[in-house]
């Protein structure tokens, strides 16, 4: 009759809630992992490693998702896994520093925005730009048109002005296409408009006028017979005339 040996046994979670010390040599077998641990005699489970596996491993012996991070040995506080011995190895804890090194990354630090470095070519491009607030530009600065008669906050180019100022003149005669000419014609009065009202007003109609002080005007020919106005030397002639005609009518 053959013999059958059977090793304790449990899942990884038993085991270690049991945290039991296994006699020396004892075997332990987590049957959810397939890892096995052999007692000393004094260490419990928890403390106690897994046993190394005897002869090569292949991939074909480690189960898909078999090594997991909780299976890997404690590692040191921001350190990766890597290797930077020039020749091949086991894994090794790499420091940040080395692995910056390694990638190249050296001249990145861990720096606010306000202290990060800017670099040369970074700066003469910077320079090269204007405030959005209060800009100061230099050379010919150009922009689009804007569409004849806008009258928003968009720049006005000098193709802009120009059409304005065309628009604004428009057919008027040449001598009166600035505003120096206008103002001359004007007589230079800032009050133009009051002054020529004034002047109208010691002014009659034409229709039913009404003269003040001593109206007076070109005396008409003698002996004119029209609508044409009698001054009083135009009366004072005619009255003599027919004097002198009624005379001669008493006397002849």
């Amino acid at each position: 009759m053959a013999v059958q040996i059977q090793h304790r046994r449990g899942t990884a979670a038993a085991w270690t809630s049991a945290n039991t010390v296994l006699a020396e040599g004892e075997i332990g077998f987590e049957n959810d992992t397939n890892f096995i641990k052999i007692g000393d005699g004094t260490t419990a489970w928890t403390s106690l490693a897994y046993s190394s596996v005897v002869g090569a491993v292949t991939t074909a012996t480690i189960d898909n998702d078999a090594v997991t991070n909780s299976k890997l040995a404690n590692m040191t506080t921001k350190t990766y896994k890597g290797r930077t011995a020039g020749t091949t190895g086991d894994p090794e804890d790499v420091a940040v520093a080395t692995l910056k090194t390694d990638l190249s990354l050296g001249n990145v630090d861990n720096t606010t925005d306000a202290n990060k470095p800017v670099s040369t070519d970074q700066q003469t491009a910077l320079d090269l730009k204007s405030n959005i607030a209060s800009p100061t530009f230099t050379g010919t600065p150009a922009a689009p048109t804007a569409s004849a008669a806008t009258n928003t906050t968009q720049l006005a180019t000098t193709a802009f002005v120009r059409t304005e100022v065309s628009n604004l003149v428009a057919s008027a005669p040449g001598a009166l296409d600035t505003l120096n000419e206008l103002a001359l014609a004007l007589g230079s009065d800032a009050n133009f408009s009051t002054t020529v009202t004034n002047s109208l007003a010691l002014k009659a109609n034409i229709a039913g006028p009404t003269f003040t002080g001593v109206a007076s005007g070109a005396t008409a020919a003698e002996g004119t017979k029209t609508t044409q106005f009698a001054s009083t030397a135009f009366v004072g002639v005619a009255l003599e005339s027919d004097q002198n005609i009624l005379a001669v009518q008493i006397f002849s």
